[in-house]
C-alpha cells in the first residue's frame, strides 16, 4: 500500500512539478541494492540516481548520523523535528561533510526512524 501511494502520488507529483524533466523509475525489494548496500549503490551512481538510505546500516560511512538513532528525548511535533534536522545540517558543517565524503546529498530526511532519501546531486527547483 505504501509503495503504491509513493509511486502513484509522490513520484507523479515530482514528474508534474519538474514539468516532465524528472521521471522516477521505481525499483523495490532490493531489486537494485539491498538496504545495507544502498549508500554504496547511490554514491557510485552507476545503478541508481537516488534512493533510500538507512544511516544505521552504514555506521562506518556515516558515523555522525548514528547520533539520531533512538532519540529518547527530543522535539515532540513534526514541525519541530523538521526544524531540528534543518538546524543540524545548517549549523554543523561536519554533517554535510560526511555526506560529501560519500558523494551524496540529502533530499529528504524521514522522521520516525533515521532514514533519508539521497542522491549524488541536489534537486534544483
Amino acid at each position: 500500500m505504501r509503495t503504491q501511494i509513493i509511486k502513484e502520488i509522490f513520484f507523479a507529483e515530482i514528474e508534474k512539478e519538474s514539468q516532465g524533466r524528472l521521471k522516477i523509475e521505481p525499483h523495490w525489494n532490493g531489486e537494485t541494492a539491498i538496504s545495507y548496500d544502498a549508500l554504496t549503490t547511490i554514491s557510485d551512481g552507476s545503478k541508481a540516481d537516488m534512493g533510500i538510505v538507512v544511516p544505521e546500516y552504514t555506521a562506518k560511512q556515516l558515523p555522525l548520523h548514528q547520533i539520531f538513532k533512538s532519540f529518547a528525548i527530543g522535539p515532540d511535533h513534526g514541525a519541530s523535528q523538521v526544524e531540528f534536522f534543518r538546524r543540524v545540517y545548517a549549523e554543523i558543517p561536519e554533517f554535510n561533510a560526511e555526506l560529501e565524503r560519500n558523494n551524496i546529498v540529502n533530499l529528504q530526511f524521514f522522521l520516525g526512524y533515521p532514514v533519508g532519501f539521497f542522491s549524488t546531486r541536489p534537486l534544483i527547483n
